[in-house]
């Protein structure tokens, strides 16, 4: 497939969040493009940019957001908008994929790039969010097709060594949020989301089950029967709210992934990167590669950095610069 390379710069964007399906009708887009338009905000001078936050097969399709944005410019008075929000997107590596097709198979081509391309390359998917530049009204087009760039964040792909490095550095980041008070802990980041303490929780139940069920069983070929992930994440949720107090789950969290970093620097280059099954999957959905210790523990990464940058969301709406998670 053709797949080109490239550095976006940062983008300051409008957006309208829809949370749902992403493949029920929503009218976002709609009031996005009403709102763009009554600003003068208009193609090709701002792109039309859109963000699937949650992948649908570990968040409940009811509970996935998808952003509809537009660009700004840099001198666009925001505090004058209050019917819209604000924020702004990363630049970097992206890997390019131009798509051409009905709306509905823009799901095949985030599997062509994360299942097909992403492993025979020499790249990693990166943390931040996939970025869909829309280049057409497929209601204009005579097929009904969408024209999108598809810009997929990337980075080279880490040593061994490397990997498992980043995979600790969770705990620094994890142990500094003692420094928040442990009223905030409790409150949900978001209206109807997850508290800080639900998300520490979250991160250790996986941590420990990655241990205790999931290395152990790993061999070449193996297929590992993986708990349902809503089972496992409403545990976390219910021991977060029993009445454990912050430090404590910090404590469990980091004394946890300490134990397993420690585990996988105990295992040699050749068993980083056996290939096995995930419930018959051979394919990582995050790490966009076979399944191996090595694109395992990448995904987590990943999935480390998506709830860190929640935190770090909540904990700078309430303090601006007086917290910082490290």
């Amino acid at each position: 497939m053709d797949i080109l390379i490239e550095n976006l710069p940062d983008y300051e964007v409008a957006y309208i969040r829809h949370i749902g399906s992403y493949f029920e009708p929503s009218n976002h887009w709609g009031k996005l493009g009403e709102w763009a338009a009554k600003n003068g905000l208009f193609p090709p001078t701002q792109n039309y940019i859109g963000m699937s936050l949650d992948n649908p097969e570990f968040v409940a399709a009811e509970s996935c957001r998808h952003d509809a944005c537009i660009t700004v410019p840099e001198d666009f008075k925001k505090e004058e908008h209050s019917d819209v929000q604000f924020k702004k997107i990363a630049g970097g590596l992206y890997a390019l994929y131009h798509f051409y097709d009905t709306p509905d198979k823009l799901v095949n081509a985030y599997q062509a790039v994360f299942g097909d391309w992403l492993p025979q390359s020499d790249y990693v998917a990166d943390d931040k969010i996939s970025l869909e530049f829309s280049l057409n009204n497929p209601v204009d087009d005579p097929e009904g097709k969408c024209k999108v760039d598809l810009y997929v964040p990337i980075k080279k792909q880490l040593s061994k060594d490397e990997l498992i490095i980043e995979f600790g550095l969770a705990v620094d980041w994890v142990e500094s949020l003692k420094d928040y008070p442990e009223k905030d802990f409790f409150e949900p980041t978001v209206k109807g989301k997850w508290s800080v303490s639900e998300i520490i929780a979250h991160l250790a139940y996986w941590d420990s089950y990655v241990l205790e069920e999931i290395l152990p069983r790993i061999k070449q070929d193996a297929d590992i029967k993986s708990i349902e992930f809503q089972k496992l994440n409403d545990q976390a949720s219910e021991y977060a709210l029993s009445g454990v107090s912050e430090v404590s789950l910090i404590d469990e969290f980091i004394n946890g992934r300490k134990e397993l970093v420690a585990k996988l620097n105990n295992k040699s280059d050749a068993e980083f990167f056996v290939q096995f099954k995930i419930n018959g999957e051979e394919i990582d959905p995050y790490a966009g590669s076979p399944f191996s210790i090595y694109s395992y523990i990448s995904s987590f990464i990943w999935h480390d950095h998506h709830h860190k940058n929640q935190i770090v969301e909540f904990f700078n709406s309430k303090y601006a610069q007086d917290y910082q998670v490290k």
